[in-house]
Parts: C-alpha cells; structure tokens; sequence
C-alpha cells in the first residue's frame, strides 16, 4: 500500500476546494472536466503535491484512490468524504460547507479590493457584486449563478449593499487576530463579518 486509506480521504476532503470531480491527471498542474468544460487548477503545498504523486502510481483513471488490505483498490467517493467530515465537525456538515466558505471568503475579499460604494450608485454596486461573484465562479469552476445562489453567503453581499467591506471592520479584526492565530486576518475578517450580519450589536 503506498497511502493508508485514511490518510487518502483525510487528504480529498482537503484537496475538495480544488477537484470537485475526480477526473484529473497529474501533471505540474491538476486538470480536470467540470460541466463540460476543461479546468486547471494548480496545487503549490509540496506536501500535498507527494500525496499526490504517491495516488497517482496506483492504477487506474481516478486520482483518488488506494488500496484495501485485500489489496484491491478502491476509489474514495464523495460519500467518504463526507463521512469523514461528519465523523470530524458533526452531521450537519459535508463538503458543500468547505466549497461555500471558499466561495465566501473569495466574494468578500473581491470586494474589499473593490472598495465600498456609495448606496445611492446601484449601478457601480451591482456591477461591483457582479465582478465579485464572477470571481468566484471562476475559482470554483462554476457558472456564476450558481456560485452566487450555492457557494456565498448572502450576508457578505448584503453587507457590501450597506458600505461594509473587511476593511470597516478593521479594528474588531485586528482585536481578534491576538486570539485567533491559526486564521488568517481574511478569515477572522470574514467571520466577523458574518456575525456581524447576524447580531449588529
């Protein structure tokens, strides 16, 4: 066995972001077919990269796989990843749940690059919520309607409709990174920002 099986699904529900579907090669770069379209994605981590390369010198067409201690090989499914997750964070959550934090975190700080708007300029601030969740869709490999209605938060598009971007919550965020070291300062932005939504006092 060149990977415990564990350890494949452990690295899938990781790597999730990044191959929704497993119909990839490997080469310097991960391609792959989604809804009809050739897609390339690039995975820089060098740990990831020898898992990677340690999947693909097992047989067969599917990137994620491994072999059972039969010593068939056995393809890991979506079902396996989300069982894995469960086990981990609880029922409630499944793979969706990491492609919609990507999707969110892409969106928002997509439009703390572009800046806040006046609300009174709809049409710079449609075009803005526009560019940002084109951003998304091409990240995630999916048309920009359904990046908009499945992969973000509303909160983060709502909250750019009232003049909040990451960075109106710079003050909160730098307050909370002292305590949240292992996030990023967009993460910490984001989550802020989505409370926010949901408890403004």
């Amino acid at each position: 066995m060149l990977i415990s099986s564990r350890k494949v699904v452990k690295f899938c529900t990781f790597l999730y972001l990044h191959i929704p579907k497993p119909y990839i090669y490997w080469q310097t770069n991960f391609l792959y077919r989604k809804s009809g379209q050739d897609l390339e994605k690039r995975v820089i981590n060098k740990k990831l990269a020898r898992i990677v390369r340690e999947l693909d010198e097992i047989p067969g067409y599917e990137i994620f796989k491994y072999y059972d201690e039969a010593g068939h090989k056995v393809d890991v499914k979506s079902e396996d990843l989300n069982a894995y997750i469960r086990e981990h964070m609880g029922e409630a959550f499944s793979a969706k749940d990491f492609r919609t934090w990507a999707g969110t975190m892409i969106a928002a700080i997509a439009l703390d690059e572009l800046g806040a708007v006046d609300q009174e300029d709809q049409d710079l601030l449609d075009e803005n919520i526009r560019k940002a969740v084109i951003r998304v869709s091409e990240k995630l490999g999916n048309t920009p309607a359904v990046a908009r209605s499945a992969y973000i938060d509303p909160r983060v598009i709502e909250e750019y409709t009232q003049g909040k971007t990451l960075k109106y919550f710079q003050t909160e965020i730098d307050k909370l990174l002292d305590s949240n070291q292992s996030l990023s300062r967009e993460e910490v932005g984001v989550l802020y920002l989505l409370k926010n939504e949901l408890d403004p006092n």
